[in-house]
């Protein structure tokens, strides 16, 4: 699963990118979901949907876990790893967590055997070498004397001043066994500051470690790659400078990305278990639009009615990540199963498009002919901000080539894993996926009916309802950094509704049937009363202080390793 990529950055999906060739091989030997959408369009909380498959009212995740936060997703949502763990199999997570680094919330107690990797975002501290953002990060100092003059403090007492700024660098974690031994994992920390340079390098050995150790030992395996490409700041190693096909940063580490994929891919080839193996690729939201052009592409997923002033749009602000339009949540989505996924057709909804087509006009469009402009991709509910790839492969079992146009959702990978691997979903709670394998294995384009997207403050405020698209509420992701503007938050009675199979910018409302306003407002309120009715949970929240923050050596400034 990538990080922040864009819809549009899949040259399958839009066929204006060309930085992404092993991936748009694969995507000719699987069946590729242009339709598909995470579960929020901000990292945690899209984190919490896949690996649960029930929505952020019920996880309690509805917003990011912080760099010293006390609390994680909750120990009685039980997650995929779990499950897997318990029916046999070796679980590992090679990558970003983002959601919880204190025990007991941490990966090692959560159903994964190993854990390597990073436990947020890695703009969320310091590094030695920061590689690309917007504006550019601080760089770890390596004495304290530096980081005072960095600051422009010569204070008496070392611990205020650490305490006034929490500021460590990234660590990377290692942790071999379940449940790490210490108190707070910090004893697993190998490397603070992270190299972003040759972190890629660094999961690509670990992965053939554990894959060739759950091979020998005959040992079915779960091998979560939640990886940090293509979240800013973008590095890479040296070997990717320059080999973007317009050269870019980003299409740098896209490049970066694509081959580490293309490695995965090749051992479990070499190893002659690619026919007893399920390969998914995904996203967990879209860009991060305020990174300007070291963001991913929205495609089509524009949210041009956004960018209007009012009264005829939303007043601006952006429309991908963070947000409910299209380029917030779609993302891309490619299965691969050899012999069992079918290859090489083609659906009437294959979009060409990166934000791609999503370009939510409306969002984009001054008040009062749209939203007033702003981001419309991630942190909002534009389609930019979750419409995500999504490719889905099983060598000889996922037929070659094929492209669906039925709507799925990272909620849906927890329903679908159950019928492949024998076991049964936990019956004393509410999920809010549906099982693929009808669309996987057996070319159906029947995937959700409705999907409900939830916004920056945990609530329901936009539904999808087959072609239509309905917002309750609409807003931007800021944009100041790209000279943008932060647009303004609209409610909306009756709802705005785009019809996507026209208009896949989102740029004009349209007024539908009174029969699809009494569909999507029975169908939202049939899931607020679920909700309200079934087992859900309250997340912590709550911020700790220096002993909260994952540190490798507490005696330096920035927690830098010494050893």
């Amino acid at each position: 699963m990538a990080d922040d990529m864009g819809w549009g950055d899949l040259g399958a999906n839009w066929p204006n990118t060309r930085d992404t060739p092993f991936l748009d091989y694969l995507a000719s030997i699987s069946i590729r979901l242009p339709d598909y959408h995470s579960g929020a369009s901000v990292c945690s909380v899209s984190r919490a949907t896949l690996l649960t498959g029930r929505l952020p009212q019920r996880t309690g995740v509805w917003h990011n876990f912080a760099t010293t936060a006390l609390g994680g997703l909750p120990t009685n949502e039980t997650i995929i790893s779990e499950l897997l763990k318990s029916v046999g199999y070796a679980t590992a997570i090679h990558g970003k967590w983002h959601l919880g680094h204190q025990p007991p919330f941490h990966p090692s107690y959560r159903g994964f055997d190993e854990y390597i990797g990073v436990p947020y975002s890695i703009d969320m501290g310091c590094t030695d070498n920061p590689g690309a953002y917007r504006p550019p990060l601080q760089v770890c100092p390596k004495d304290p004397s530096l980081y005072f003059e960095q600051k422009h403090e010569h204070p008496d007492d070392l611990r205020k001043v650490i305490e006034a700024d929490l500021t460590v660098g990234i660590p990377l974690y290692q942790c071999l066994t379940p449940r790490c031994p210490d108190d707070n994992c910090n004893k697993e920390i190998i490397e603070q500051p992270v190299n972003l340079s040759t972190l890629t390098q660094s999961y690509i050995d670990n992965d053939r470690g554990f894959i060739q150790s759950s091979v020998e030992a005959k040992k079915p395996f779960f091998l979560y790659l939640p990886l940090s490409h293509m979240h800013a700041p973008h590095d890479y190693a040296r070997q990717f400078k320059n080999t973007s096909v317009l050269p870019s940063i980003y299409g740098d580490t896209l490049r970066e990305l694509d081959y580490h994929i293309n490695q995965t891919y090749q051992l479990l080839k070499d190893l002659d278990v690619l026919n007893h193996t399920l390969l998914i690729f995904t996203n967990d939201n879209g860009p991060w639009s305020a990174q300007c052009d070291l963001a991913g592409n929205q495609g089509p997923f524009t949210g041009v009615w956004q960018a209007l002033p009012l009264p005829f749009g939303g007043g601006g602000g952006g429309t991908a990540k963070f947000t409910t339009w299209e380029a917030g949540h779609r993302v891309p989505f490619i299965a691969h199963w050899p012999g069992m996924i079918k290859a090489g057709t083609s659906a009437q909804c294959d979009l060409a498009g990166n934000q791609g087509l999503f370009t939510d006009i409306w969002q984009a469009s001054p008040i009062p002919f749209g939203g007033g402009g702003g981001g419309t991709a991630k942190f909002t509910t534009w389609e930019a901000g979750h419409r995500v790839p999504s490719i889905p492969h099983w060598s000889g079992i996922i037929k070659s080539g094929n492209v669906t146009n039925a709507i799925g959702s990272h909620l849906d990978m927890m329903p679908t894993i159950p019928n492949l691997a024998g076991f049964t979903l936990p019956s004393n709670r509410s999920f809010d996926g549906i099982d693929l394998s009808p669309v996987l294995f057996d070319g159906s384009n029947q995937g959700h009916e409705y999907l409900f997207h939830s916004d920056h403050n945990g609530t329901l405020s936009a539904v999808r309802y087959n072609q239509y698209k309905a917002y309750y509420m609409t807003y931007s992701a800021y944009d100041g950094a790209c000279g943008g503007q932060q647009g303004f938050i609209i409610y909306h009675k009756p709802p705005l509704i785009f019809d996507l199979s026209r208009d896949l910018a989102e740029s004009t409302p349209i007024v539908a049937s009174q029969s699809v306003y009494n569909a999507i407002d029975e169908a939202l309120q049939a899931k607020l009363k679920d909700i309200a009715s079934t087992p859900h949970t309250t997340v912590d929240y709550r911020i700790g202080g220096l002993d909260a923050r994952a540190c490798c050596d507490a005696g330096h400034i920035v927690c830098r390793c010494t050893n």
